[in-house]
């Protein structure tokens, strides 16, 4: 089971670079400055998510206020507290809130402008780091950026110590070698077989493994008094009927796969301990 967000990011900069560029990435080892490492074969590996102070902070206040009963105004008085700038939107339907950091906009060339800075602050943090012969910086871009976008990032780096860059854009990676300045794609959409897609999936079901020895009636009953909600509430906040929360709650069944690890994910987001059973 993988313990926490940054191991994922992790684990996931491993297998995509094992499955679509060589499988000698495989042999790599999770470690602490660089964050993928092997001695044999000389490479070491740092894996970052390319964002801002403010998308940082966007992010924050998404989790902090997911699943909470919470008022647009309470939740714009959160935004504030945390200085996550941005809007706050809510269906009149479903009194679904949804938080865009943009309003729908996207500037390319800023955020281009900042990956090339990311880079030159990892530079600095990375003098500190053991070194290897081949010295890389996996980024997670969070967007889908084209070819000519990274060659402008490229274009743009003021200060770069890595001797190779991965910039992961979702549905395609592009490799850059600082040696010899050129710049490679890789392509998951066009893997048949084995697709990043599926990887994912794996690794997200990895990541969001849910133990058989949670106390999953406890754990719902935790979670509705935190929540302040009902069972028909708390059914319609994992998307099951009212009947599935009761038997559970009662003990009468065991929840499904699928919701238990949104119980899980829920009471990580909700900071409620996630006990075991006292069944041995």
């Amino acid at each position: 089971m993988i313990k926490n967000l940054k191991t994922y990011y992790e684990e996931l900069a491993k297998n995509t670079l094992a499955e679509f560029v060589d499988g000698k990435f495989a042999a790599l080892k999770l470690s602490d400055k660089p964050d993928l490492q092997s001695s044999k074969l000389g490479i070491g590996i740092e894996v970052r998510e390319c964002k801002n102070e403010q998308d940082g902070r966007a992010d924050a206040f998404t989790r902090e206020t997911f699943g909470t009963d919470m008022t647009i105004t309470e939740r714009q008085a959160k935004m504030e507290k945390m200085g996550a700038h941005g809007w706050l939107y809510q269906d009149p339907k479903s009194k679904a809130v949804v938080f865009s950091q943009t309003c729908g906009l996207f500037d390319v060339n800023k955020k281009k402008e900042e990956i090339a800075n990311f880079i030159a602050e990892k530079t600095e943090k990375f003098k500190s780091y053991k070194k290897f012969n081949l010295n890389c910086l996996y980024l997670f871009c969070h967007w889908d950026y084209e070819r000519k976008d990274i060659d402008d990032v490229t274009k743009m780096i003021v200060s770069n110590s890595f001797d190779c860059i991965f910039f992961d854009c979702m549905d395609c990676l592009f490799t850059f070698d600082s040696r010899t300045n050129s710049l490679e794609k890789y392509d998951f959409r066009l893997d048949v077989d084995r697709t990043y897609r599926d990887m994912l999936s794996k690794l997200k079901d990895k990541y969001w493994k849910c133990r058989s020895d949670y106390d999953y009636q406890e754990l719902i009953r935790l979670l509705r008094n935190k929540l302040i909600l009902t069972q028909d509430e708390f059914a319609k906040l994992l998307g099951v009927s009212f009947a599935s929360v009761n038997r559970w709650e009662r003990g009468h069944h065991e929840p499904t796969t699928k919701a238990k690890r949104k119980i899980v994910e829920l009471c990580r987001k909700s900071k409620v301990e996630l006990i075991t059973s006292k069944e041995e």
